[in-house]
Protein backbone atom coordinates (compact mmCIF):
# COMPACT_ATOMS: atom_id res chain seq x y z
CA UNK A 1 0.00 0.00 0.00
CA UNK A 2 1.48 3.32 -1.10
CA UNK A 3 2.28 6.05 1.39
CA UNK A 4 -0.18 8.95 1.55
CA UNK A 5 1.63 12.14 2.53
CA UNK A 6 -1.61 13.96 3.36
CA UNK A 7 -2.46 11.38 6.05
CA UNK A 8 1.02 11.55 7.54
CA UNK A 9 1.09 15.34 7.88
CA UNK A 10 -2.33 15.53 9.55
CA UNK A 11 -0.51 15.14 12.88
CA UNK A 12 2.73 16.81 11.80
CA UNK A 13 3.06 19.08 14.83
CA UNK A 14 2.70 16.12 17.20
CA UNK A 15 5.20 14.00 15.24
CA UNK A 16 7.68 16.88 15.15
CA UNK A 17 8.14 16.93 18.93
CA UNK A 18 10.35 13.83 18.75
CA UNK A 19 12.24 15.26 15.75
CA UNK A 20 13.10 18.41 17.67
CA UNK A 21 14.22 16.42 20.70
CA UNK A 22 16.53 14.34 18.52
CA UNK A 23 17.98 17.44 16.85
CA UNK A 24 18.74 19.09 20.19
CA UNK A 25 20.45 15.96 21.49
CA UNK A 26 22.49 15.71 18.27
CA UNK A 27 24.01 19.20 18.30
CA UNK A 28 26.66 18.62 21.02
CA UNK A 29 28.01 15.60 19.10
CA UNK A 30 28.72 17.52 15.90
CA UNK A 31 32.23 18.81 15.20
CA UNK A 32 30.96 20.31 11.94
CA UNK A 33 27.78 20.03 9.94
CA UNK A 34 28.30 20.95 6.30
CA UNK A 35 26.37 18.05 4.75
CA UNK A 36 23.25 16.36 6.12
CA UNK A 37 21.40 13.29 4.85
CA UNK A 38 17.79 12.93 6.01
CA UNK A 39 17.05 9.20 5.66
CA UNK A 40 13.38 8.50 5.02
CA UNK A 41 12.61 12.20 4.90
CA UNK A 42 8.90 11.60 4.26
CA UNK A 43 7.00 14.81 3.47
CA UNK A 44 10.00 16.90 4.54
CA UNK A 45 8.86 17.78 8.05
CA UNK A 46 12.11 16.54 9.59
CA UNK A 47 14.18 18.16 6.82
CA UNK A 48 12.49 21.51 7.41
CA UNK A 49 13.34 21.36 11.10
CA UNK A 50 16.92 20.40 10.26
CA UNK A 51 17.04 23.38 7.89
CA UNK A 52 15.90 25.70 10.69
CA UNK A 53 18.54 24.37 13.08
CA UNK A 54 21.49 24.03 10.67
CA UNK A 55 21.03 27.09 8.49
CA UNK A 56 24.25 26.84 6.46
CA UNK A 57 24.28 23.08 5.84
CA UNK A 58 23.73 21.43 2.50
CA UNK A 59 20.94 18.86 2.77
CA UNK A 60 19.75 15.80 0.92
CA UNK A 61 16.45 14.14 1.80
CA UNK A 62 15.79 10.64 0.48
CA UNK A 63 12.66 8.49 0.52
CA UNK A 64 11.14 5.62 -1.48
CA UNK A 65 7.70 7.23 -1.74
CA UNK A 66 6.91 9.54 -4.66
CA UNK A 67 3.96 10.98 -2.71
CA UNK A 68 6.21 11.93 0.18
CA UNK A 69 8.88 13.40 -2.10
CA UNK A 70 6.33 15.48 -3.98
CA UNK A 71 5.18 16.98 -0.70
CA UNK A 72 8.78 17.53 0.45
CA UNK A 73 9.74 19.27 -2.80
CA UNK A 74 6.78 21.63 -2.42
CA UNK A 75 8.49 23.08 0.68
CA UNK A 76 11.21 24.58 -1.54
CA UNK A 77 13.82 24.45 1.22
CA UNK A 78 17.03 26.42 0.74
CA UNK A 79 20.13 24.36 -0.18
CA UNK A 80 18.13 21.16 -0.03
CA UNK A 81 17.60 18.43 -2.61
CA UNK A 82 15.08 15.58 -2.38
CA UNK A 83 15.74 12.31 -4.17
CA UNK A 84 14.14 8.89 -4.59
CA UNK A 85 16.21 6.20 -2.90
CA UNK A 86 15.37 2.82 -1.36
CA UNK A 87 17.80 2.52 1.55
CA UNK A 88 17.17 -1.23 1.61
CA UNK A 89 18.91 -1.54 -1.76
CA UNK A 90 20.54 1.69 -2.89
CA UNK A 91 22.07 3.35 0.18
CA UNK A 92 25.65 3.40 -1.13
CA UNK A 93 24.47 4.68 -4.52
CA UNK A 94 24.29 8.11 -2.88
CA UNK A 95 28.08 8.08 -3.28
CA UNK A 96 28.79 10.99 -0.98
CA UNK A 97 30.04 11.75 2.53
CA UNK A 98 27.94 13.34 5.26
CA UNK A 99 28.59 14.95 8.62
CA UNK A 100 25.14 13.92 9.85
CA UNK A 101 22.95 10.95 8.96
CA UNK A 102 19.51 11.70 10.41
CA UNK A 103 16.97 8.87 10.52
CA UNK A 104 13.71 9.89 12.20
CA UNK A 105 11.11 7.10 12.28
CA UNK A 106 12.69 5.36 9.30
CA UNK A 107 15.30 2.86 10.51
CA UNK A 108 12.65 0.27 11.47
CA UNK A 109 11.62 0.04 7.78
CA UNK A 110 15.13 -1.12 6.83
CA UNK A 111 15.27 -4.91 6.63
CA UNK A 112 18.99 -5.64 7.09
CA UNK A 113 20.02 -3.62 10.12
CA UNK A 114 23.63 -4.87 10.22
CA UNK A 115 24.13 -3.90 6.58
CA UNK A 116 22.63 -0.49 7.24
CA UNK A 117 25.17 0.29 9.96
CA UNK A 118 28.05 -0.93 7.82
CA UNK A 119 26.97 1.28 4.93
CA UNK A 120 26.19 4.22 7.22
CA UNK A 121 29.77 4.14 8.49
CA UNK A 122 31.01 4.27 4.89
CA UNK A 123 28.91 7.37 4.20
CA UNK A 124 29.89 9.20 7.38
CA UNK A 125 32.77 11.64 7.45
CA UNK A 126 35.39 11.19 10.16
CA UNK A 127 33.72 12.24 13.43
CA UNK A 128 30.40 12.21 11.59
CA UNK A 129 27.20 11.57 13.55
CA UNK A 130 24.32 9.12 13.17
CA UNK A 131 21.07 10.27 14.83
CA UNK A 132 18.12 7.88 15.01
CA UNK A 133 14.59 7.75 16.40
CA UNK A 134 12.59 4.51 16.25
CA UNK A 135 8.94 4.02 17.31
CA UNK A 136 8.80 1.18 19.85
CA UNK A 137 5.77 -0.62 18.47
CA UNK A 138 6.39 -3.60 20.78
CA UNK A 139 5.56 -1.32 23.73
CA UNK A 140 2.67 0.47 22.03
CA UNK A 141 -0.89 -0.26 23.18
CA UNK A 142 -2.12 0.41 19.66
CA UNK A 143 0.23 -2.13 18.09
CA UNK A 144 -0.54 -4.75 20.73
CA UNK A 145 -4.24 -4.45 19.94
CA UNK A 146 -3.48 -4.41 16.21
CA UNK A 147 -1.45 -7.62 16.29
CA UNK A 148 -4.11 -9.46 18.31
CA UNK A 149 -6.74 -8.28 15.85
CA UNK A 150 -4.65 -9.44 12.90
CA UNK A 151 -4.39 -12.90 14.47
CA UNK A 152 -8.17 -13.04 15.03
CA UNK A 153 -8.75 -12.07 11.39
CA UNK A 154 -6.44 -14.88 10.25
CA UNK A 155 -3.72 -12.53 9.08
CA UNK A 156 -0.10 -13.62 9.44
CA UNK A 157 1.33 -10.62 11.26
CA UNK A 158 4.89 -11.95 10.93
CA UNK A 159 4.57 -11.60 7.15
CA UNK A 160 2.64 -8.34 7.28
CA UNK A 161 4.91 -6.54 9.71
CA UNK A 162 7.75 -4.95 7.80
CA UNK A 163 9.27 -3.34 10.90
CA UNK A 164 12.81 -4.60 11.35
CA UNK A 165 14.06 -2.75 14.41
CA UNK A 166 16.30 -4.51 16.91
CA UNK A 167 16.15 -4.64 20.68
CA UNK A 168 17.70 -1.77 22.63
CA UNK A 169 20.44 -4.08 23.90
CA UNK A 170 21.36 -5.06 20.34
CA UNK A 171 21.67 -1.43 19.29
CA UNK A 172 23.87 -0.79 22.31
CA UNK A 173 26.29 -3.54 21.22
CA UNK A 174 26.40 -2.27 17.63
CA UNK A 175 27.04 1.31 18.75
CA UNK A 176 29.67 0.27 21.27
CA UNK A 177 31.54 -1.70 18.63
CA UNK A 178 31.43 0.86 15.82
CA UNK A 179 31.27 4.37 17.28
CA UNK A 180 33.60 6.40 19.50
CA UNK A 181 30.81 7.92 21.60
CA UNK A 182 27.03 7.59 21.82
CA UNK A 183 23.90 8.08 23.92
CA UNK A 184 20.88 5.78 23.91
CA UNK A 185 17.52 6.54 25.53
CA UNK A 186 13.77 5.95 25.46
CA UNK A 187 10.92 8.43 25.78
CA UNK A 188 7.16 8.01 25.74
CA UNK A 189 5.26 10.87 24.12
CA UNK A 190 1.70 11.54 25.21
CA UNK A 191 -0.46 13.19 22.56
CA UNK A 192 -3.99 14.38 23.47
CA UNK A 193 -6.19 13.65 20.44
CA UNK A 194 -9.83 14.49 19.80
CA UNK A 195 -11.12 10.91 19.86
CA UNK A 196 -10.22 7.27 19.24
CA UNK A 197 -10.95 7.72 15.54
CA UNK A 198 -8.03 10.18 15.51
CA UNK A 199 -5.72 7.41 16.69
CA UNK A 200 -6.68 5.31 13.69
CA UNK A 201 -6.09 8.28 11.39
CA UNK A 202 -2.66 8.79 13.01
CA UNK A 203 -1.57 5.23 12.25
CA UNK A 204 -3.25 5.03 8.84
CA UNK A 205 -0.40 7.29 7.72
CA UNK A 206 2.23 4.89 9.09
CA UNK A 207 2.10 1.53 10.91
CA UNK A 208 -1.48 0.54 10.05
CA UNK A 209 -0.83 0.63 6.31
CA UNK A 210 0.63 -2.90 5.89
CA UNK A 211 -2.28 -4.48 7.80
CA UNK A 212 -4.94 -2.76 5.72
CA UNK A 213 -3.15 -3.92 2.60
CA UNK A 214 -3.55 -7.59 3.61
CA UNK A 215 -7.04 -7.38 5.13
CA UNK A 216 -9.63 -8.72 2.68
CA UNK A 217 -12.42 -6.78 4.42
CA UNK A 218 -10.78 -3.48 5.33
CA UNK A 219 -14.00 -1.93 6.66
CA UNK A 220 -14.71 -4.79 9.10
CA UNK A 221 -11.07 -4.83 10.17
CA UNK A 222 -11.05 -1.09 10.85
CA UNK A 223 -14.40 -1.17 12.68
CA UNK A 224 -13.22 -3.96 14.97
CA UNK A 225 -9.96 -2.11 15.60
CA UNK A 226 -11.94 0.99 16.57
CA UNK A 227 -14.12 -1.07 18.92
CA UNK A 228 -11.12 -2.63 20.70
CA UNK A 229 -9.34 0.69 21.02
CA UNK A 230 -12.44 2.25 22.62
CA UNK A 231 -12.56 -0.61 25.11
CA UNK A 232 -9.00 0.06 26.25
CA UNK A 233 -8.48 3.80 25.76
CA UNK A 234 -11.05 5.82 27.68
CA UNK A 235 -11.70 9.56 27.18
CA UNK A 236 -10.38 12.12 29.65
CA UNK A 237 -12.71 14.50 31.45
CA UNK A 238 -12.43 16.97 28.57
CA UNK A 239 -13.37 14.23 26.08
CA UNK A 240 -9.91 13.81 24.57
CA UNK A 241 -7.99 10.54 24.47
CA UNK A 242 -4.30 10.13 25.21
CA UNK A 243 -2.18 8.44 22.56
CA UNK A 244 1.03 7.11 24.10
CA UNK A 245 3.90 6.68 21.65
CA UNK A 246 7.08 5.09 23.07
CA UNK A 247 10.22 5.84 21.08
CA UNK A 248 13.87 4.74 21.16
CA UNK A 249 16.62 7.24 20.35
CA UNK A 250 20.34 7.14 19.87
CA UNK A 251 23.00 9.58 18.72
CA UNK A 252 26.43 8.14 17.85
CA UNK A 253 29.72 9.72 16.74
CA UNK A 254 32.04 7.87 14.38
Amino acid sequence: MAWDASKYVEFESERNVAVLDLIQKTKPFLSKCENILDIGCGPGNSTRLLRENFKDSKMLGVDNSESMLERANSLKLHKCEFRFCDINKDFLSLNSKFDLLFANASLHWIKEQDRFFKEALELLENEGVLAVQIPLDSKSVFHQILQNLARDFGLNSSKIRVFSSLMMQQYYDILKQNFSDFVLWESTYIHPLENVESIIRWYSGSGLRPYLEFASDKESFTNELLKRLKEQIKPQKDGKVLLQVPRLFFVAKK
